[in-house]
Parts: structure tokens; C-alpha cells; sequence
């Protein structure tokens, strides 16, 4: 009976026969970004789009392979109020056959970026039932000569399969 329950206790805490197991996922997004905000006294309010492509770097996912391409459109709203500073957003990838997953995003604000976590939201296709968390860090860079706005964003993700 010890030797049993050893065994089990050995095999569970290894990983073994466990069905949700987590899986990494890693990709880049780089992309353009648009921003409006309203300023009074004390409170700022902003909203904005981000929208560009995403490179799949590294992934044990099934439903991904190194290199694989997405597009991706967020829509996000930061506010601040007496220094207490929130973004938070809901991104939308979707493969070249369409199929897509989803971003519920948060992080708090820095002037240049910053680290911020998600949940991964299944939506249609292969990736319907996709789920699971991630973390990010993302850069906003400005190019006065083409009068542009760009962010990059690093993703590290954890998904069941």
C-alpha cells in the first residue's frame, strides 16, 4: 500500500497522466496604434486601436507551429485618476483561414510599455476551444519621420494543449 501510493504520488507530482497539462506558447506582435484622450483635473481617459501581425516563436501547442502568421486588432481604454493608472482591452487574432482566438488584456500604465497578463478566449475553428493565460511586455516606439506610432509586444503564454 506505501509503495502504491508512493508511485502515484510520484506520478502526479512529475506531470504524468495529467489531462491539463500546460503548454508554451510564445509569439511577437509588432504593430501601428492610434490613441485619443481626454484630460481634466486629476482624471485622464484614453482609448485606442492597435492593429498589425503577429510570428508564432516558439510553441508545444498543438494549434501552432514556429512561424505561423496572425493578424491582430485590438480595441483598448486606460484611465487615470490621482495616479492610479490601469489599460486594460480586448485583442482579436485571427489565422490567414480566418479562424480566431481572443485577448482579454490588462496591465498598468508606463510611459514607455510595460508587463501586463491575459486570458486566452477561444472564438472560432481549430482554436474554439483554446484557453489560457498569458503574460506580455510591450515597447511603444514613435517615428517622427513617418509620423507613426508602433508597438511591440513579447507574449509568453501557458495553453492547456
Amino acid at each position: 500500500m506505501v509503495l502504491a501510493m508512493s508511485v502515484l504520488l510520484l506520478l502526479v507530482s512529475s506531470g504524468v497522466g495529467m489531462a491539463n497539462e500546460s503548454k508554451s506558447l510564445k509569439f511577437q506582435a509588432i504593430a501601428d496604434y492610434d490613441l485619443d484622450n481626454v484630460s481634466i483635473p486629476g482624471s485622464s481617459f484614453s482609448v485606442g486601436n492597435i492593429s498589425g501581425a503577429v510570428s508564432v516563436s516558439s510553441s508545444e501547442s498543438k494549434f501552432f507551429s514556429v512561424d505561423d502568421q496572425l493578424t491582430l486588432f485590438c480595441t483598448f481604454c486606460s484611465r487615470s485618476d490621482d495616479g492610479k493608472e490601469k489599460v486594460e482591452g480586448v485583442c482579436s487574432l485571427k489565422d490567414n483561414k480566418g479562424s480566431e482566438f481572443g485577448l482579454d488584456v490588462a496591465r498598468d500604465i508606463g510611459a514607455n510599455g510595460g508587463r501586463g497578463t491575459a486570458r486566452v478566449i477561444g472564438v472560432s475553428g481549430p482554436y474554439a476551444k483554446l484557453s489560457g493565460t498569458c503574460s506580455y511586455d510591450i515597447r511603444f516606439l514613435k517615428n517622427a519621420q513617418i509620423k507613426r506610432d508602433f508597438m511591440i509586444a513579447d507574449w509568453d503564454c501557458q495553453v492547456p494543449e
